[in-house]
């Protein structure tokens, strides 16, 4: 299939949906199929992760989707599509931490007010009714 034609096949579809739920499981944040570099991202996660589940799951999405029109659209292993966390080892156990640490002092100014952007390790996203949206 070509480019995007196999997000025409509903069995494409399932098995794409089945890679986004194990990556929000995995690293805790929704990758969206209408992301122009879904694929790209997927292959990425999958080759950072070493999941068996995601591996699968990614496997049956390139075999709907045409393995010759993936590769060859793959960028060099050295030019990421975004940011991947850094894998940190402590002691025994292996942890993925965002590559940015965040400033607790750090501010926004929205609609004239000012407001702290991290709140109880979570991120300032805006102003809903008047009082501030952190996630």
């Amino acid at each position: 299939m070509n480019d995007k034609e196999w997000m025409l096949n509903p069995k494409a579809i399932r098995h794409a949906k089945d890679c986004i739920h194990i990556v929000k499981e995995e690293l805790g944040f929704k990758l969206t199929l209408s992301h122009p570099d879904f694929i790209f991202l997927l292959h990425e996660y999958v080759d950072m992760l070493d999941s068996d589940a995601l591996g699968l799951a990614y496997s049956q999405l390139i075999a709907m989707a045409g393995p010759g029109t993936v590769l060859r659209t793959l960028r060099p292993k050295d030019q990421n599509v975004i940011d991947l966390p850094v894998k940190q080892v402590v002691g025994d156990t292996v942890s993925l931490e965002p590559s940015n640490q965040h400033d607790e002092n750090e501010t926004i100014t929205s609609h004239g007010k000012t407001y702290p952007r991290w709140q109880e390790g979570k991120e300032f996203r805006g102003i809903y009714r008047g009082q501030p949206t952190y996630r």
